[in-house]
C-alpha cells in the first residue's frame, strides 16, 4: 500500500524549493495494512485525519530528538 504523506515546513533537507503559501508536496509512504489500520483506529481516537495523525507523531518523535520534549 502507498499513502499519500503531506509534509512541508521541514523538506528543506531534501532539497524542496517550495513554497509556503503552495499545498505541501505530496509524498509516497507505504506501510503495511495492519499498521494502516492501528494509525486509522488511533486517529479517530485524538480525532484527527490519518495525515494529521502521521504528521503529529512525526513531529512528536522530532521534538523529543531535539529534546524539546520528554
Amino acid at each position: 500500500m502507498i499513502l499519500m504523506l503531506l509534509h512541508g515546513a521541514s523538506d528543506s533537507f531534501m532539497g524542496s524549493s517550495m513554497n509556503r503559501n503552495l499545498q505541501p508536496t505530496p509524498y509516497p509512504l507505504r506501510m503495511s495494512e495492519s499498521l494502516r489500520a492501528f494509525m486509522m483506529n488511533s486517529a479517530g481516537k485524538n480525532g484527527r485525519s490519518l495525515n494529521g495523525e502521521l504528521i503529529f507523531r512525526l513531529e512528536e518523535s522530532r521534538k523529543r530528538e531535539l529534546g524539546q520534549i520528554k
